[in-house]
């Protein structure tokens, strides 16, 4: 369904993303973890703790993305990659919350829902609408953002 450039194309896009989050977020969907696992009666308090901290790491995320266009493989793809940080990241830091709480069961279910609806949003996108990269990236984001 994907051509070889046009895999290496998502592959850039969702592999720099990924790389990119870490430093986006700063490692804070870990310390919700961390610090919720020690006290959850505090885990409101840690949760809102986290999420400002990652308002903060998108604002300045969102002024420094100007400077991947700079990078010559990137620089067609920025506002994919901005998209794809953006929904990742609550993504993450709403499981390992989650997680965090003891809802193991619950994790367990919400990571087989997003394989599948990652799947059915590449047969959607790829195989009905034919939109390539696009649509496979795409794909994933929609996915991490239910």
């Amino acid at each position: 369904i994907l051509s070889p450039a046009e895999d290496s194309v998502a592959d850039r896009i969702i592999t720099t993303s990924d790389l990119l989050m870490p430093f986006v977020m700063v490692s804070t969907s870990d310390a919700i973890f961390r610090f919720t696992l020690d006290d959850t009666k505090k885990a409101q308090n840690v949760f809102s703790s986290g999420l400002k901290t990652v308002f903060i790491g998108f604002f300045v995320f969102a002024i420094l993305s100007p400077l991947m266009k700079t990078v010559y493989f990137l620089s067609s793809y920025v506002f994919l990659i901005v998209i794809y940080v953006i929904f990742g990241i609550f993504r993450t830091i709403t499981t390992n919350f989650v997680r965090s709480l003891g809802y193991v069961t619950l994790f367990a279910i919400d990571g087989l829902l997003a394989n599948l609806t990652t799947i059915g949003f590449n047969i959607l996108l790829l195989s009905k609408y034919k939109m390539g990269y696009y649509g496979f990236v795409y794909a994933n984001i929609f996915c991490n953002s239910l």
